[in-house]
């Protein structure tokens, strides 16, 4: 019997059609811009997952996801100055509950989530300069989210205006995830500043504040949840001027602790 087109037999004696990866990259050196206009949705198929990487280049690079991109289990990256994906969810969802493609996204400026985020069991990660917005969800169901600034030396503030890299509490509320919440990176050298402007509910997520140095404080509002609550300052200082109530774990790691 011959092979259906564009297929492979496994030892099983299945046949499989093969993954397909996609890059798109603008080839003007400034200012090169991808778009994914509205009604043009993108998408792989079940048992052929799709990986989508949109590279846009040069100073004022814009991603604008106007459509669903969904994988089938790939993974998609964007990388540039701006992104959006408004009315554009991305769904990297793979065939069970916890295969699920990853989602990596890292701006340079401004960050617009608009519409939903799902990768069931694949890590998200968002890289985002002065400005980010969430309006929508994040879901990575057993996948870890991490938030940080594009670059290590940018601060970042949770629940607190005082950063260039901002997380507001309603941001967080909208943040689904049992592999953890990340915030910061293990290198980053900015100040992170947490409840300086609003009280900070991480509910039950298991959460992770990390950077190598640049001093971590928490300040003004309580800080809360019901998951274990880490917070790794490096070789920095961590300065608590306020309250961390948690029926978690709570870890401190820094050299310097006040």
């Amino acid at each position: 019997m011959e092979e259906p087109s564009g297929t492979s037999r496994s030892s099983s004696g299945k046949y499989h059609r093969p993954s397909v990866s996609l890059t798109l990259t603008p080839s003007q050196v400034t200012g090169g811009t991808i778009t994914i206009a509205s009604g043009a949705a993108i998408s792989g198929t079940s048992g052929s997952p799709l990986s989508l990487t949109l590279a846009a280049a040069g100073v004022g690079a814009t991603v604008a996801v106007g459509a669903p991109v969904t994988t089938f289990g790939g993974n998609f990256s964007s990388t540039g100055t701006t992104f959006t994906n408004l009315a554009g969810a991305i769904d990297t969802s793979g065939s069970s509950a916890s295969n699920g493609g990853s989602i990596t996204l890292n701006h340079s400026t401004t960050m617009t989530i608009a519409a939903p985020l799902i990768s069931r069991g694949g890590n998200i990660s968002i890289a985002g300069g002065s400005t980010f917005t969430d309006t929508s969800t994040i879901n990575a169901g057993t996948g870890t989210v991490t938030l940080r600034g594009s670059a290590d030396t940018l601060a970042i503030g949770i629940g607190s205006t005082t950063g260039t890299f901002n997380i507001t509490q309603a941001q967080i509320a909208n943040i689904t995830t049992t592999g953890g919440l990340f915030f910061g990176h293990s290198s980053g050298t900015g100040a992170i500043h947490i409840g300086t402007n609003e009280v900070v509910n991480f509910g039950a997520k298991n959460v992770t504040v990390q950077q190598a140095s640049g001093g971590m404080t928490v300040e003004g509002s309580t800080v809360n949840g019901t998951g274990a609550l880490t917070f790794n300052a490096g070789t920095g200082f961590f300065l608590n001027n306020s309250q961390i109530l948690s029926t978690g774990a709570i870890s401190v790691i820094a050299d310097q602790v006040t």
